[in-house]
């Protein structure tokens, strides 16, 4: 594990291009995550710049975690087929 910029613990195996994931969470969960509608506290930046909405963005989500999810089987399979060879 190292420490990154942001301060987050991070597992250097666990990377989406640039983005470093937290090692407690799956890469299904951080995208999730991020993609959340998250309402602000203050209500002055509530106001003027509360613009974020899931709906707009609902397409390229599916989309990711699909391509997300395909590459986990994936990797799953070609880690049987390593384990199946060392038999």
């Amino acid at each position: 594990m190292r420490k990154a910029q942001s301060g987050l613990r991070t597992c250097s195996t666990r990377r989406a291009s640039r983005v470093n994931l937290p090692c407690n969470r799956s890469a299904l969960e951080w995208i999730l995550d991020q993609y959340k509608h998250k309402t602000p506290k203050d209500p002055t930046i509530r106001e003027k710049f509360n613009t974020y909405r899931f709906a707009d963005h609902k397409e390229k989500v599916i989309d990711l975690l699909r391509r997300v999810t395909r590459v986990s089987v994936e990797t799953m399979k070609i880690v049987e087929a390593m384990r199946a060879e060392k038999r």
